[in-house]
C-alpha cells in the first residue's frame, strides 16, 4: 500500500466529511404515507408491520421524514453488536417513512459510489467517531448523543469514483455467493425435515412406543453456575443452549469451567451419545454429543442417556421432528415463557422401532447433518473473507486488483 507522504492517505484517496458527499434529507410526510419503517441492522429499512408484525409508529406521522429509494437514516439508538446505532439505505420500496429521530441523507453520486457507501456503513467502520462525538457514550432515552453536525462532520476517505465502484462490485459478488450458499442450506434444512419426518411416521405406525424415562438410563439438567465461574478459553467446555443446535454441537461461543467444578458437578457432565435438549427459548431443541467431544459439562438444559438397544442419533431425530416438538410444544400450555421441564421430558412419548430401523433413520439424518454442516461451514469461510475483504478494501490497505486475485482463488 503507497501512501502519501503529506497526510498519509492512500494515493489517489482523498479525505471528505460526510456532508460534503451527502445532502441532507428533512422532506417531511406531507403525502400522508402511511409506510412507516424501522431499521434492522440485518435487513435494512423494513416496514414496522412486516418486522414487528404490528405498527408502532404514532398515528400522526406529518412530522416523520419521507424516504426514497436510495435514501440512508441512521438510527441512534446503540444495542448489542451495534454500539454507534446502525445506517442502512432503502432498499425494499420505493417510498417509506420514519421517525424524526432518525438522521436522513442522501449521496452525492458524482462523488460517491452509492454502493460503495452502502458497504462503508454496514463495515462499521465509523464506529470509533460516531461514538467519539456522542460524548464518551451519552445517551438520552437509549439514543447516543448525536448532534446533526456532528454527524455530518464525520470523516470518510474515499477513492476515486471508479475504484469505488469496483470495490462494491467484489463485495457485491461475495454476497451473493453468501446468498446462493444460505439458500441451498435452506433447500437442505426443508428436504432432511421432510424426510425423516416420512421415515418416522412410518415405522410409527407399526412400532411401539414408549416413555422417555422408560428408554433412558438417566434424565437430568444441567447445574446452575454463577456466570463469574465460567471463562472464556480454557478448563472444561460448558455447553449451553446456545450450543445445541438440530444438526449438532456448534462450539463457536462456547465457554468453560474449572476442572475442580467439572468433577464436583459429575452427574450432569456428559459423554458421547448423550443428548442434551434445550429447555428455554426453543426448547425441545436437540443433538446428540458427538465422539470428538469427550468430556463437556452443561448448564441448564436438559440431559437424556439412552439405554444401550436405542440409537441416540435415531432418538435425536424423533425429538428434534414434529413429532417429538409438538409434544413439547403442547408440554407448554400456551405459556407465553416456554420453559421444558425434566418431568415433561420424561413422559416424552416416542417411537421405538428395532434397532436395525432405527440406525437406518439415523444414518440418513446422520449423512443430512453432514452435508448442512459441510455448507454452514463454506458460508462462514465466505462471511470470515467478506469481512476481512471488506475493511482491507474500504480503506485502501488492500487494493482491487489484489482482491480479484483472492476471489479467484475461492
Amino acid at each position: 500500500m503507497r501512501k502519501s507522504a503529506e497526510d498519509g492517505l492512500v494515493s489517489g484517496w482523498n479525505r471528505y466529511e460526510l456532508g460534503q458527499i451527502t445532502k441532507r434529507v428533512t422532506r417531511r410526510n406531507h403525502t400522508r404515507n402511511q409506510n412507516a419503517l424501522t431499521i434492522s441492522a440485518k435487513y435494512g429499512l423494513v416496514s414496522q408491520e412486516e418486522f414487528f408484525q404490528r405498527r408502532v409508529a404514532s398515528s400522526d406521522t406529518a412530522s416523520y421524514f419521507l424516504l426514497e429509494r436510495g435514501d440512508f437514516a441512521y438510527n441512534k439508538s446503540y444495542s448489542e453488536g451495534y454500539p454507534a446505532g446502525v445506517i442502512r439505505r432503502l432498499e425494499k420500496y420505493d417510498t417509506g417513512i420514519v421517525s424524526p429521530l432518525y438522521i436522513c441523507f442522501r449521496p452525492d453520486a458524482t462523488i460517491v459510489d452509492p454502493n460503495f457507501l452502502a458497504h462503508y456503513f454496514n463495515s462499521g467502520l465509523l464506529n470509533e467517531e460516531i461514538l467519539w462525538i456522542a460524548k464518551e457514550g451519552v445517551r438520552n432515552h437509549g439514543l447516543l448523543n448525536v448532534k446533526v453536525g456532528d454527524f455530518f462532520s464525520l470523516p470518510i476517505t474515499l477513492p476515486p469514483l471508479a475504484e469505488q465502484g469496483r470495490i462494491a462490485e467484489i463485495i457485491d459478488t461475495l454476497d451473493s455467493q453468501i446468498e446462493v450458499l444460505e439458500a441451498k442450506i435452506s433447500k437442505i434444512e426443508t428436504l432432511s425435515k421432510s424426510t425423516i419426518y416420512r421415515m418416522l411416521r412410518e415405522t410409527s405406525q407399526e412400532a411401539e412406543f414408549s416413555t422417555m424415562g422408560f428408554i433412558c438410563h438417566r434424565v437430568t439438567v444441567g447445574i446452575v453456575v454463577q456466570p463469574a465461574r465460567l471463562y472464556a478459553d480454557k478448563g472444561i467446555p460448558v455447553l449451553r443452549s446456545k450450543n445445541i443446535r438440530e444438526y449438532g454441537i456448534d462450539l463457536d461461543d462456547v465457554v468453560y469451567m474449572p476442572p475442580t467444578t467439572h468433577a464436583a458437578n459429575h452427574k450432569t457432565a456428559v459423554i458421547p451419545g448423550d443428548i442434551v435438549t434445550v429447555r428455554t427459548g426453543v426448547p425441545g431443541v436437540s443433538a446428540v454429543i458427538p465422539d470428538d467431544l469427550p468430556t463437556a459439562n452443561c448448564v441448564d438444559i436438559i440431559i437424556s442417556r439412552p439405554r444401550c438397544d436405542i440409537d441416540p442419533e435415531y432418538l435425536c431425530s424423533w425429538i428434534n421432528s414434529d413429532l417429538g416438538r409438538g409434544q413439547v410444544l403442547r408440554a407448554q400450555g400456551g405459556l407465553a415463557q416456554q420453559h421444558f421441564n425434566v418431568s415433561e421430558m420424561l413422559r416424552l412419548n416416542v417411537a421405538v422401532p428395532h434397532i436395525s430401523e432405527q440406525k437406518k433413520i439415523a444414518e440418513v439424518a446422520r449423512s443430512f447433518d453432514l452435508l448442512l454442516k459441510n455448507h454452514k461451514s463454506h458460508r462462514e469461510k465466505m462471511e470470515h473473507i467478506k469481512e476481512a475483504l471488506m475493511e482491507d478494501l474500504l480503506t485502501g490497505r488492500v487494493r482491487v486488483s489484489d482482491a480479484e486475485t483472492v476471489l479467484e482463488n475461492l
